[in-house]
């Protein structure tokens, strides 16, 4: 079902972690700076905190390098150990069954579509190996609760840690692991506090990490086109709607896994409130479930357990006290769909009256031809879509130019699509025509972008760029200036413009909005073409004072500052004047030595004339 996923390329945030990761690209000796830093680091953000992640691939990357095939075996392999262990451990659970029953359970997990993204998605490395240490602290709790033996309490503690510091999507596993115990083990009070408090441990552990040990500070800015209720700041009661809409989708996705998309987000997926007919559809199935969940915990019965794992686990995602970045994602059902899993493979087997109440040992139980047909169909075209879908993953490219098609409204998807159109060209360099294609196409789905949110500023910013790139110098003008509105400009918003502005031949626009970009950063691009307009509009005070205020600031600039500085004294006081170079010295911008070769430079320069 997966094998083509080997002969695909990195995708989506791959980048991120494995192509040009400067920690992972140490190899081995980026090890120790991996744990003393975030998982994501960029001049706008620093967020999360995923060490184990990242080892993994930097050890992968002091073997392999950046290697597609190998980082998607690895992928395919962590996936392929997950499913033997939950075959593992849904046996030793479902011990009054018969194995059929697990193994049924762990086929139904194995080829569901909804997996594609995780397995596909090299990054999504985090939840395959946040998932399989979670099973992992889950077998040593059982272990502990047959044996009482207390190195199992230390196989919980190790693997819960390894597991978080993959990723907290296995923070609902300090409720699993205890019910899971409740259910099929028994078990005492004591026994049960004894795992709460081991589990709780890396917990804290992580969060002291997290707040006091790391180097860098978090900060996670999420954008309005990520996930709106939270930007918004929307209250607790106002997000009720959107969590049964949220639940539903995922049921939804995991009944139906079609179409999947690799960003669901604004406005494919929309914020919804109690006037909308899916909140009442998830409210209307998720309720009864929940009572029924609830009315029966004492039954300890397989069907109940597979709802308890769905619906704690897929809790953190409901948009209700977490923000779930992409508002839905088929990543965040992965963990889930195990319980939904559980309860497929129950009801198929009760409804087709196949008897695996019996113990493992007996006789394999009799399947009739109707349930062996729905598995045939189930199986079937669960690995059509997931072979096909694998396809899909082939490049970053190939998947959102699919998926731009299925979902159009998903404002990111446009602008991830653009985003790599516009690399292509600023990178890769094509030939004249192809150039003018993927110029017009990125600009196409900017425009996307920004007419379902108009506020989108990195989609103005970019269109500008573009725009300049295509000669269409006013509407580049009109993108700079939309992008100059955020609320946070940056300096390069304000250089574009600025630059903009010169194209157009508006030099005191132009004046202005470089000003402004100095005010902000003091970049020295802005510096550089204000004291070239400042000439050219025969302001030559201000274009000597400027270029004196750039040799204080940017020292390795000063060979190329010298010559255009004393070119612009000369305009002022004539020919071969001392005038700059007396002010350099007087500044202590430039040293005695320095100021006597200049000085004599100039003096032979007279004779010579």
């Amino acid at each position: 079902m997966y094998g083509n996923t080997l002969t695909n390329d990195y995708s989506f945030d791959d980048t991120y972690v494995m192509v040009g990761n400067k920690k992972v690209e140490q190899g081995f000796a980026g090890i120790s700076t991996i744990f003393k830093t975030r998982y994501l680091e960029s001049p706008d953000q620093n967020y999360g905190y995923r060490p184990i992640t990242l080892t993994s691939f930097a050890i992968e990357y002091q073997f392999f390098g950046a290697t597609p095939a190998v980082s998607h075996f690895i992928n395919l392999l962590l996936y392929i150990l997950t499913c033997l262990l939950i075959f593992k451990i849904l046996r030793t659970l479902f011990k009054n069954n018969h194995w059929f029953l697990p193994f049924l359970v762990t086929i139904l997990f194995l080829i569901h579509p909804v997996h594609t993204e995780v397995v596909n998605n090299v990054k999504s490395r985090d939840e395959l190996l946040c998932f399989l240490f979670a099973l992992l602290a889950l077998a040593s709790a059982i272990k502990f609760a047959r044996s009482q033996n207390k190195i199992w309490l230390f196989g919980v503690f190790a693997c819960m840690a390894l597991s978080l510091l993959s990723k907290l999507s296995s923070l609902t596993f300090l409720a699993i692991i205890p019910l899971t115990i409740y259910f099929f083990e028994n078990y005492d009070k004591k026994m049960i506090l004894k795992l709460v408090g081991v589990l709780i441990i890396p917990v804290l552990i992580y969060m002291l990490i997290n707040t006091q040990l790391i180097e860098t500070s978090g900060n996670r800015n999420l954008l309005f086109i990520e996930n709106p209720l939270f930007v918004n700041g929307a209250g607790f009661f106002e997000k009720i709607p959107m969590a049964f809409y949220s639940v539903y989708y995922y049921m939804k996705l995991l009944v139906v896994p079609h179409p999947l998309i690799s960003y669901y987000g604004y406005q494919e997926v929309t914020i919804v409130g109690w006037e909308n007919m899916y909140v009442w559809v998830g409210v209307i199935i998720t309720i009864p479930l929940l009572i029924f969940t609830i009315w029966k915990l004492k039954t300890k019965s397989v069907l109940v357990y597979g709802f308890v794992f769905f619906f704690v686990t897929i809790s953190m995602f409901s948009n209700l006290v977490k923000p779930a970045v992409g508002i839905i994602a088929e990543r965040f059902a992965y963990i889930p769909s195990l319980g939904f899993s559980i309860v497929l493979g129950w009801l198929l087997l009760k409804i087709f009256k196949i008897n695996i109440s019996t113990p493992s040992s007996e006789k394999f139980p009799k399947l009739n031809y109707a349930f062996l047909g729905i598995i045939v169909v189930l199986v079937l075209a669960s690995s059509a879509k997931v072979f096909s879908r694998n396809q899909d993953w082939k490049d970053l490219v190939t998947i959102l130019e699919r998926d731009v098609e299925i979902a159009p409204k998903s404002v990111k998807l446009n602008m991830l699509l653009a985003d790599e159109l516009f690399f292509q060209v600023t990178k890769k360099k094509p030939g004249a025509k192809q150039k003018d294609s993927l110029l017009k196409s990125a600009a196409f789905h900017y425009n996307q972008a920004v007419s379902m949110y108009p506020d989108h500023i990195p989609a103005h910013n970019n269109l500008g760029a573009l725009y300049n790139m295509l000669g269409e110098y006013k509407k580049s003008q009109e993108e700079f200036l939309k992008a100059s509105k955020d609320p946070k400009p940056r300096a390069k918003t304000f250089l574009n413009l600025g630059l903009s502005y010169y194209v157009n031949k508006n030099n005191e626009k132009a004046i202005e909005s470089l000003q402004r970009s100095i005010e902000i950063d003091g970049n020295h691009e802005a510096y550089h073409n204000l004291m070239k307009i400042y000439y050219e509009e025969g302001k030559m005070s201000q274009a000597l004072e400027t270029n004196v205020k750039m040799f204080r600031l940017f020292p390795d600039k000063r060979r190329s500052l010298l010559p255009s500085g004393q070119k612009i004294a000369e305009n002022i006081h004539g020919a071969n004047t001392l005038v700059y170079i007396n002010l350099l010295l007087e500044k202590k911008l430039i040293p005695q030595k320095t100021y006597e070769n200049i000085k004599k430079q100039l003096k032979a320069s007279v004779v010579d004339n």
